[in-house]
């Protein structure tokens, strides 16, 4: 996946001047599809993440999965200072943020959420290629 070789992400976030810096650090990035073939799901690991960041990436990569972005088009968006026409975000419904960790900061995790998680494990879904 591209997205943990680029650091810049200022082209993919609603309002950039907001931020001190648009620098994340992307640590995996991938695509899984459930049993059956017909759900998709989207993990992405970061230290931080922009407004809209995810959901921007995601209505980028669905495009490029549809076939109406290519993927150097994509990669432009993060290679270089050309930002996109347009900035369609994916829609919010689905999204959830599924675990934060702090650096030498170890909690246990709350009960009530662990029980939300065990529901939506990794298990039937497939890493798509």
């Amino acid at each position: 996946m591209l997205l943990p070789q680029y650091h810049d992400y200022r082209n993919l976030c609603i309002t950039p001047a907001e931020h001190e810096s648009t620098i994340c650090h992307i640590s995996s990035a991938r695509w899984l599809t459930d049993s059956n073939g017909d759900r998709l799901r989207f993990q992405i690991s970061a230290n931080r993440y922009l407004s809209r960041m995810i959901r921007i990436i995601v209505g980028k990569l669905l495009k490029v999965g549809t076939g109406a972005l290519s993927v150097d088009e994509f990669e432009s968006f993060l290679a270089t200072e050309k930002a996109p026409n347009a900035l369609t975000p994916a829609y919010p419904q689905g999204l959830y943020l599924s675990k934060v960790i702090y650096p030498f900061l170890d909690l246990p995790p709350r009960s009530s959420f662990s029980a939300i998680l065990q529901n939506h494990s990794d298990a039937g879904w497939q890493p798509i290629k």
